[in-house]
């Protein structure tokens, strides 16, 4: 069995972790039966559309790779106890060969993507030509009616509806005519309190929402927007019943307010805009020349032609695509890959495999067929999230290595893998960029509901609660249910919102979870968390996003840490160093008294202030990623950061104002690209040589405060590599 397979996948279950783990076993017999079943597994993972029996097969050989994973892991002397195990391996054995299943053949004519160039994103064709659809909406946004009102966008799947309200939400014109917005997703199984909750951020985003009952949102929402002119997009509605619900929060008033929706369906336009079809904007396919226009942009890029011996099998894709965006950026994401070596017969066995018709499945299948099956598997994951779910990149690329779907030698590579594969599936529309903040620095995703539909995160009928390793829990703490029993738990992903007064969420018992990698909580209530983790050995990534009253003693010594997230509302101590609303010693004192950091730390995230940089950082050589809320900063404290070799983004927020020059020295942050630095007075200095690779900077102020110390910035044009500075100027 191949060796490079990643330890998890979709296909193939725990067998590509077991081909390593088994090389202890001594007896030949018991390998070669294992080598043998892995690659019998493999190879009918290759099959189009197998017979029943098959099927029942590979699912009965993926279940054992799990329990004999989860024996391996568990106990210590399971090398002499495996005779149970190699018992259920010769059973599968014969079953294969009683069941003729050699005789399946294997697919190889699905066209899989050999090797990935990313395109550039945002590809738009025909919505900003003079009098096209972004020119007129906007009018119809900005005609001085101060009524509110209301336009629907409708069309079919993959027209473009999204592109174009996002458009509309990136036009300058609008974001400086309206005092507040908000842009949401629903789906076809709403959940009306995320999305309330999502607007009511977004419109007021320094007081994030305390209620959690719709009737509540409404309210806090209505009586927000009261005496506002705002604009709302709300995308993808499926049901007449979302817009009822969400219409109540928006006040009519005579302040020129807008309220954009999306939608497939004809009666839920009407029925958002009244039943007045003026308001009604519907999408039209491309036409054949602008199919072209974005076809071409898409495989080359911008500006390029293509070669005239394509033209033939171009125009036949084309004509498949029948002029919907979605279905040309797919296809061409995977023509991207095969655009140089022998193009037109590459082109023309994509052509002899293109679906029949547009349709969602249709595209789907083409798309997922065309992916590596370690691509796919990382695609059926994203299943577990609820439709048009939010999404950040990072945190899906550490579940994916957290899960084990990635094989590289190093944990940055694996991070870089999995980077790679996430910017495949954005490439193919698979996952799509959604922006709902002013800034372009961050940039949140959703799994695009064509997609999201079709992926699976289910749990076979036959496993018990002791037999789970991975739990991705979304929704309300009165629905968590008990994981006492979840001793076999690699990964614990859990999205919680109070939906009760004066509750806390108690998970002191993950430190009976030996085998923990993952651990993400965001929740809007108080999480208790165990004294002491040292047991959970294994754990890779803590994050946290909630307050915190117990925090974890002995959270900087777990010595297989990689990220490291302290956020939310964390109690930690002031920039005393006196800790308030503690129960143990403070995560400040506890950073500064560490002698044995966890050297192969990647990422630290500690929102809360600590007192100083502690002086063990400098330490970390493998530290990608630092972002410190710090009460006060010294030269010295530079000189620590300063030399870390694989510093990529830096933020520093200093409470306490600098009072001496801060210099950045040359040779010092070599690695970095991105430093965010905020303080009330702004004392820098670099010297010509320092950060040499730095391209992004963002600097925080207050004005006033610094004008008593003259210059702000001193040698910034030594920066010659920098491509955009930001700042925020109190």
């Amino acid at each position: 069995m191949d060796l490079l397979l990643p330890p998890i996948s979709a296909s193939l279950g725990a067998m590509g972790s077991l081909a390593h783990k088994l090389d202890a076993l001594l007896d030949t017999e018991h390998k070669d039966e294992m080598g043998k079943l892995g690659t019998r597994l493999l190879e009918l993972s290759k099959a189009r559309d197998p017979p029943v029996t098959a099927r029942i097969w590979m699912k009965d050989v993926r279940e054992l790779s799990y329990d004999m994973e989860n024996f391996v892991d568990t106990e210590e002397d399971w090398i002499h106890n495996m005779s149970p195990f190699m018992g259920r391996v010769k059973e599968a054995n014969a079953r294969y060969e009683r069941y003729r299943l050699e005789s399946i053949p294997s697919h190889t004519d699905v066209f899989p993507i050999i090797h990935h160039r990313g395109r550039e994103t945002g590809l738009v064709v025909g919505l900003h030509d003079k009098g096209g659809p972004v020119d007129r909406l906007c009018q119809l946004l900005t005609d001085g009616d101060e009524q509110l009102k209301v336009l629907s966008i409708v069309g079919v799947g993959g027209i473009g509806k999204t592109t174009l309200a996002k458009q509309l939400w990136r036009e300058h014109k609008l974001r400086d005519y309206f005092h507040c917005r908000a842009f949401v997703r629903t789906a076809k199984k709403p959940d009306m309190r995320r999305i309330l909750r999502s607007i009511l951020a977004q419109v007021r985003p320094h007081q994030p929402p305390d209620a959690s009952e719709v009737d509540d949102l409404i309210h806090d929402l209505t009586e927000h927007l009261q005496d506002k002119r705002y604009i709302i997009i709300i995308d993808d509605i499926w049901a007449t019943s979302v817009w009822d619900v969400a219409t109540c929060a928006f006040p009519e008033g005579n302040h020129g307010s807008r309220i954009i929706t999306t939608t497939e369906i004809e009666d839920v336009a009407l029925a958002c805009c009244s039943y007045q079809s003026k308001y009604i904007f519907k999408m039209e396919p491309l036409s054949v020349s602008q199919s072209k226009e974005l076809f071409t942009n898409a495989v080359f890029g911008s500006g390029k032609e293509k070669s005239p011996q394509l033209d033939e099998v171009s125009d036949e894709i084309i004509r498949i695509c029948d002029g919907l965006p979605q279905a040309i950026i797919s296809i061409s994401s995977v023509l991207v890959s095969h655009r140089e070596a022998n193009a037109v017969e590459n082109w023309e066995h994509v052509q002899n495999n293109l679906p029949t018709s547009t349709t969602s499945d249709e595209i789907l299948n083409f798309c997922y067929n065309s992916l590596p099956s370690c691509v796919q598997t990382c695609l059926l994951y994203l299943g577990i999230y609820p439709e048009n779910y939010i999404i950040l990149k990072e945190d899906i690329m550490k579940q994916w290595v957290a899960e084990c779907f990635i094989r590289a030698p190093t944990e940055k590579e694996k991070m870089e893998v999995a980077g790679s594969y996430f910017d495949m599936l954005v490439n193919m529309g698979m996952i799509q960029h959604i922006d709902v903040d002013y800034s372009n620095t961050v940039l949140y995703y959703a799994v695009n509901h064509m997609f999201g539909g079709a992926s699976f995160a289910t749990t076979p009928a036959s496993t018990g609660l002791s037999q789970i390793r991975s739990l991705t829990f979304i929704g309300l703490m009165s629905c968590f249910p008990s994981v006492v029993e979840f001793k076999l738990l690699r990964f614990l992903n859990l999205h919680i919102w109070s939906d009760q007064p004066s509750t806390y969420f108690d998970l002191r018992v993950i430190c009976e979870f030996g085998l923990l990698r993952y651990l993400q909580v965001t929740c809007s209530d108080t999480v208790y968390l165990p004294d002491q983790m040292q047991g959970l050995k294994h754990l890779e990534t803590l994050e946290i996003n909630a307050r915190v009253i117990v925090i974890p003693s002995d959270v900087v010594h777990l010595q297989s840490l990689l990220h490291l997230r302290l956020g939310g509302g964390t109690e930690l101590p002031d920039v005393t160093g006196i800790p308030r609303n503690v129960t143990v010693p403070s995560v400040a004192n506890l950073l500064d008294e560490s002698s044995s950091p966890p050297k192969s730390v990647m990422t630290i995230e500690l929102l809360p202030p600590i007192c100083r940089i502690p002086e063990w950082i400098g330490q970390l050589n493998n530290l990608c990623i630092l972002k410190v809320v710090v009460g006060e900063l010294l030269r010295d404290d530079i000189h620590i950061l300063g030399g870390l070799p694989a510093l990529t983004v830096l933020t520093l927020h200093v409470q306490r104002r600098t009072t001496e020059l801060i210099g950045f020295t040359p040779g010092a942050f070599n690695a970095l690209e991105y430093f965010e630095f905020r303080c009330g007075v702004l004392r820098l200095m670099f010297e010509e040589g320092a950060m040499p690779n730095l391209q992004r900077i963002k600097l925080g102020f207050n004005s006033h405060r610094g004008e008593q110390y003259g210059r702000l910035l001193v040698g910034i044009e030594h920066l010659s590599n920098v491509q955009e500075i930001s700042g925020i100027i109190g």
